[in-house]
Formats: C-alpha cells, structure tokens, sequence
C-alpha cells in the first residue's frame, strides 16, 4: 500500500489554512478520511447523495419531474439499487435544448444564488450549465484534494500558461493581452482558503516561443497548462536547456497520449500529473499518481461505465463514460454524456484509495465515429515514427498538427526553428514504412510559420476534414 488516512493526514497538515479558515479544518479531515472507506461504504454514500438528488429534481426540476412522471420512478422506486440505468442517457444536444427545463426555476444569476459555467465548444456549440454557488464552490475544495495527492508544496511558486479567457483579468477587467502575465501573491483557487506561495500566468495565444522563454525567466516551481499546449511548450524549451526548477507539471482539459508525455519528458523531468473533468460538472476525477487509476471525487459525481445504450458494462470493458452531478440542485444532469470512453479498472487502485475509479480514457469518440477506418493506426504509427527520427532532428520541432483531407490525404503541419521540412518527411515515410508496411496513406509534410488556434483557445494536434463542424 503506497498511501493511506495517516500518510494523507500528515500531508494534510503541510497545508496551512489562512487564519479565517481555520475552523474548516475538521471538513479536510473527513475528505482525507472519504478516500479510505471500504467500498461499500463508498457506494452506500452515493447512493444516498444520488436518491437525494434524484428527489430535489423530480420536485424542482420540470425536465425531470415529467420523466420520472413518464418512466413511473416514485419514491419507492429511487430505492432499488439499479434505478439511474432505466433514465435515458442526456446529451449535450439535450442540454442545449432543454436549458430552461432543466433548471431550478428558483436558481438565478439574478438571485445571486447561481452562476453559469460554459463548455469551450473545442467539439461543438459551447453548453452552459447553470451551476448552484455551493456547487461551484466544490472546485476548489476538490482540487486542494487533488494537488494534495499530487503532493504539490503550497510553499512554492506556480504559474499557468492557458488560454487568456481561463486566466485572470486585467485591473480593467480585460483579458490579458499578448505580451502580458499576471502576478498574484498567492495561488489560484486554494489560495483563498490556504498559505501559498506566488502565482503567475502567460497567455497561450503567445508566440511559443515566447511561452517558453516566459517560463526560462520566471522559474515556476509548479506549471499547469492544457496538454497539447505542455508538449508544444516541452518541445520549444529544448534549446534552452533543462528546466531544472520545475517540482511538478498538471496537464488539464485535454487527452494526454503517451507519445505526449514522453515528448515532454524531453525537456521536463518533473512529474507529469492530469484530472479530467467537465465544464459541465466540475473536477471529475484525478489521476492516481501510483497507477493509471484515475480517481472519482465521489461526494461531488458518480460516473458510469455504459454500452452504447447505456447498459452498465463489467470490469475490464471499455464503454461510454456518463457522469451524474450528485450536489447540484440548480441544473442536475443525471446520466450526462462526456462523450468520452474508458475503462472500468479490475482490479482495486495498487495506492490504497477507494473512491470509485476508471483508467484509459479516449476522447471524443463520436466525433471519431466519423472518421474512415485506420485513421487512428496511421496518427499513432505517425507519432510513433516522431518518436524515432534522430534527437538533432527533433531539437528543432516546436508544434505539430496532423491534418486529414476529404480524399484521404494526411497534411503533416511543423513550426520548427530550421528548415527541416525536406528531410524529416523522408525520416518520417521511412520510419512509417517499417511500423506500417504497405500502408497506402499519403503524406505532405508542410513547414508553418504558426498552426492557428480555434476559438476554443485548445489547440489540436490532429484535425479532420470529416468531424462536423
């Protein structure tokens, strides 16, 4: 067992809550303590947070007052363990339809009791959620949790480099602008309830370049940023060394791919730490530090491994991820689509937590529905060919995008510091060839000054002419 309740409390109490805060302490503690009941006891706690849940919709909420009407779940009903499986799965096109209907009419902006939270619309039309103010305040609670697995020391300094609109604003409340950081003397989020060391922030729509040497001169013990951003932020860094100063690395909001993180451990050989989540929901779960496991935060959602029709699968299969939101009266969403796939895990987290689990997450998988057959073993046989090609060669690699065209043809798009076009696209059939041999995929390699970032503010590493707009 690699942690335990006497292991997290003793690291529980390098977190020095600000004066005001004190008498939260004894909350901390039972989360610590959340993490290491049996699991039985984790899925009676759920169960009785979902039921609940399910009451306050049916009597508040006139989506879910007409289907339980509909489906003839009554009190009595809420009380057999396999109810949630009979509800239709909510997608986010339902969401986007049924916005009124599935809010509380007495949560509002208007009455300061609510706010709205708001998809980035990386693979579709932004979703808004109107979360309730305790809901939303569970944020910040859960990623104290959360960098308290990862170990994080609230002494040092952290930094984000993310899109402006994610970052603080400006004294004139505009974003910030290129060229622009923001400095604050305390870390974001937890530093409103706990001592931190300084916080800085640099804007991703910065050349990366610029990224970079933002992050060489200010030193950050701690870096958050989107993943793809981090690989292309690790690739720029190469010329200037190795970044020594970094303690940790939390990639956040986007797949991480294994090619990724070795690309990043190029540069940065602190550990690389993820969660996954949902603007929709919240902080999901985080990803055990000892294991692929990626924990749930029970007390706030309780996620579903599901069929397409949305039948519970075993342990060991891989199947739609739904999540349920189990502490927000305002806009419940039970059953929500993440539009996601994982995989159940069989066997119990090797760290010793027992909070529910899933591992091996792939990303967006309706919009890989639309994509021709062996799209994805030609993307992975191309990473893998990049992994090879020779280190002089890479040094020079800043960003990357791989695009695919309507007739089949793969656009392989490079921002590098030298003109390397000519001869890593020989590198790269030639190492293709060998992971691939006979494959038929036609590749262009072009060289770019810069690879364009959608309005999402998420950059992609691989685009399609066939995923819907």
């Amino acid at each position: 067992m690699l942690s335990g309740v006497k292991q997290e409390l003793a690291e529980l109490a390098r977190w020095r809550l600000r004066p005001e805060f004190r008498p939260y302490r004894d909350f901390f503690i039972r989360m610590v303590e959340r993490e290491f009941i049996t699991p039985e006891e984790q899925q009676l706690r759920q169960s009785a947070a979902l039921r609940q849940m399910a009451l306050e919709a049916a009597d508040n909420v006139p989506y879910y007052h007409e289907l339980f009407r509909t489906l003839q779940l009554d009190t009595a009903s809420l009380a057999a363990s396999d109810w949630l499986s009979h509800l239709p799965i909510l997608s986010r096109e339902d969401v986007q339809a049924s916005f009124d209907r599935l809010r509380a009419p007495r949560y509002s902006l208007q009455q300061g009791n609510a706010r709205i939270a708001k998809t980035s619309g990386t693979t579709g039309q932004p979703v808004e959620v109107l979360h309730s103010i305790e809901y939303a305040r569970m944020f910040t609670l859960l990623k104290q949790r959360e960098l308290r697995m990862f170990r994080f020391d609230t002494r040092q300094s952290f930094a984000s480099i993310r899109s402006p609109i994610d970052l603080p604003r400006r004294a004139d409340r505009k974003a910030l602008g290129k060229g622009e950081e923001f400095r604050h003397d305390r870390w974001p989020l937890v530093g409103r309830y706990f001592e931190t060391g300084p916080f800085a922030c640099f804007g991703n729509n910065n050349d990366i370049e610029q990224q970079a040497n933002w992050l060489h001169d200010r030193r950050p013990n701690y870096l958050l940023a989107h993943s793809a951003d981090l690989e292309h932020i690790a690739l720029a860094y190469q010329p200037l060394g190795n970044a020594d100063f970094l303690q940790g690395m939390l990639a956040v909001s986007q797949q991480m791919k294994e090619s990724m993180r070795h690309n990043i451990a190029r540069s940065f050989s602190a550990p690389l730490q993820q969660n996954y989540g949902l603007n929709e929901i919240g902080l999901v779960a985080s990803r055990c530090p000892h294991s692929d496991h990626y924990h749930v935060h029970a007390e706030h959602c309780l996620v579903e491994i599901t069929d397409n029709e949305g039948r519970p699968l075993p342990p060991g299969q891989r199947g739609r991820l739904l999540v349920t939101s189990l502490g927000n009266p305002a806009m419940p969403l039970l059953r929500y689509d993440s539009d996601d796939l994982a995989e159940i895990p069989t066997e119990p987290c090797p760290c010793g937590r027992t909070l529910p689990s899933f591992r091996k997450i792939e990303g967006r998988y309706r919009r890989n529905a639309y994509l021709p057959e062996g799209t994805w073993t030609f993307w992975d046989a191309l990473l893998n060919a990049l992994d090879q090609i020779p280190k002089a060669q890479f040094a020079h690699i800043r960003q990357y995008q791989l695009h695919q065209y309507r007739d089949g043809r793969f656009q392989f798009r490079i921002v590098a510091s030298e003109d390397i076009a000519h001869t890593l696209e020989a590198e790269l059939r030639t190492a293709i060839e060998r992971i691939l041999p006979g494959s038929s995929a036609k590749l262009e390699l072009v060289q770019v000054t810069e690879i364009p970032r959608p309005a999402s503010g998420k950059i992609q590493n691989f685009t399609s002419d066939f995923i819907p707009d």
